[in-house]
């Protein structure tokens, strides 16, 4: 394995605690795998070898990069996320205990449960209310019933008690009080993605309490705060003096006009790294950076379509990244209109069918004065024109208008996004409507226009983006109140350092467009309101866009 004087530096040192700055396209992964075979061959079992990566994609690369490095022997103790890794760690302490093994559960387990006991109980919530009351209350076995929503709360964690089900946060905390009970034997400890990583993340890392850790991440790449990430954790080890600070700053994912658009864009951030800056690859060819302001939101789905095209036939390929799941939908729909095929999206479009999106538009519905062309309007912009059709077909067949089946029992509480609820919150009618609608939506409609199959273009979020790459990227709404969202606040910077993020997924070409008119979002679920006038984001407009 040829590596760099930067990954042979990181090899190379053999200090207890080390922190590793590795920027975009820093060759992580090799660096890792290197470090590892390292490590075997200083003596360190390979079983007491453990890394933990962000995710599981990230966990089977590195598998594949370890596989000729210790053929005969068993595998490392542990590769795969931190949820996995205290997973196993519990069940591991209940197999010795003879206790149950435990299982996590998921949000729409949890919502699914909290609703069948607020059933049960009477109480007449949909299942994210049930589930919001079930999550506001810590489990206390001791817990008195002082009203329903105490009973409901009781019966919920004395299920998953019994169950051995766990929460998320639950799983983490509880691995951590095994961990510090009895510590696995881990000699050597990986940690990547460690600027995502909030505290118990570093409670967890500490209680592992390996011979060696190596902890891996760039806080220029921090943008998952909201989920509890908490990026000021590592710039704090940082300056702790307590880590051998050790950085791999040389990109060999993007050309130097990539690279520097970056590094512009993350050149006015007060929390900017600069021990992480990306340095393109001395023998990298230069490429393109634009930065292209539209009139329109067609003009710009228009520049997207061309974009992917001239991709396609210089035989590269192609990502177009939005800042929310709305615009990357209406960038999707709008390839599909004219004839593009798309790349798989890694899970960032909903899996439901279009017609359980139904569920939150006749909810909509019910509580707003929407005709069935202001219905057929948002199908339209969500799934694209053949969607659209159909619903207007299905609403003909059943003879009677959308509202008047929808309507028909005003009284309910709104629709819930389960099944169930919906069976018991809306008229008959209205359940065979969606039902007929799930039927017909759950695959692509027969009828739809067959894409050119030779042109591919991949369509998704700049959050779906992370950990990916592509010869060219194309960043859209790069402008204020879309790229920082309106609903960023006073957390400017993650905003920043997403668009750092998009930008570093391209190779050769980076594109940024914004529109200077664009119609105003008025929520997931309503038309979109009149244009109103734009400005090009904070973060390019020292660019001179």
């Amino acid at each position: 394995m040829n590596l760099t004087l930067e990954q042979e530096a990181v090899v190379e040192c053999r200090d207890r605690r080390r922190l590793v700055l590795a920027g975009p396209g820093s060759g992580k992964t090799s660096t890792l795998s290197a470090c590892i075979a390292r490590d075997v061959e200083h003596g360190i079992p390979i079983e007491a070898i453990a890394a933990v990566t962000f995710t599981q994609r990230a966990a089977e690369s590195l598998k594949q990069r370890l596989k000729g490095i210790a053929a005969t022997r068993r595998g490392l103790y542990y590769v795969g996320t931190v949820h996995g890794l205290c997973l196993g760690v519990l069940r591991r302490a209940a197999q010795r205990d003879g206790h149950q093994q435990p299982s996590v559960l998921g949000d729409q387990q949890a919502r699914e449960l909290a609703f069948r006991f607020a059933r049960r109980l009477g109480a007449k919530l949909t299942a994210p209310e049930a589930a919001a009351i079930v999550e506001s209350k810590a489990p206390d076995p001791a817990l008195t019933p002082g009203s329903v929503h105490d009973a409901i709360t009781l019966l919920f964690h004395q299920h998953c008690r019994k169950a051995a089900l766990l929460s998320f946060e639950q799983l983490r905390l509880n691995a951590l009080a095994e961990l510090r009970r009895n510590p696995p034997p881990i000699a050597s400890l990986y940690w990547d993605e460690v600027q995502d990583a909030d505290q118990t993340d570093w409670d967890l890392m500490e209680a592992c309490d390996a011979g060696r850790v190596m902890a891996v991440g760039d806080p220029n790449q921090s943008i998952y705060r909201f989920r509890g990430a908490q990026p000021e954790v590592m710039r704090r080890n940082i300056a702790s003096g307590s880590w051998t600070i050790l950085a791999m700053t040389t990109n060999f994912r993007s050309g130097p006009a990539v690279c520097g658009l970056a590094n512009s864009i993350m050149s006015a951030s007060p929390q900017r790294v600069a021990a992480a800056a990306t340095v393109p690859s001395a023998n990298a060819s230069l490429g393109l950076a634009l930065i292209t302001p539209c009139g329109s939101v067609a003009e710009e789905q228009f520049i997207a379509i061309e974009f992917a095209r001239q991709a396609a036939a210089a035989g590269a390929t192609c990502a177009l990244l939005a800042r929310t799941r709305a615009e990357a939908n209406n960038i999707r729909d709008a390839l599909l209109k004219a004839g593009l095929s798309l790349a798989p999206d890694h899970g960032d479009r909903p899996k439901r069918p279009v017609g359980w999106d139904l569920i939150v538009l006749l909810n909509v519905v019910r509580l707003n004065p929407w005709s069935e062309e202001d219905a057929a309007a948002y199908l339209e912009r969500r799934y694209g024109p053949t969607a659209a059709d159909r619903f207007r077909l299905n609403c003909a067949r059943d003879g009677k208008a959308l509202s008047s089946i929808v309507l028909g029992d005003a009284t309910n509480p709104p629709i819930a996004l389960d099944a169930l609820a919906i069976r018991e919150s809306v008229p008959s009618a209205a359940v065979d409507l969606l039902r007929r609608l799930g039927d017909d939506w759950s695959a692509e409609p027969p009828d739809q226009d067959v894409p050119d199959e030779s042109v591919a273009a991949a369509v998704m979020t700049a959050h779906a983006a992370k950990g990916l790459e592509w010869d060219r990227v194309m960043v859209t709404g790069v402008e204020e109140g879309m790229f920082p969202t309106a609903r960023a606040g006073t957390d400017l910077e993650e905003e920043r350092r997403l668009l750092y993020v998009a930008a570093t997924r391209a190779l050769h070409v980076i594109q940024l467009t914004w529109c200077r008119m664009r119609p105003q979002n008025r929520g997931p679920n309503l038309p979109p309101g009149p244009a109103t006038k734009r400005e090009p984001s904070r973060f390019i407009t020292h660019l001179n866009p």
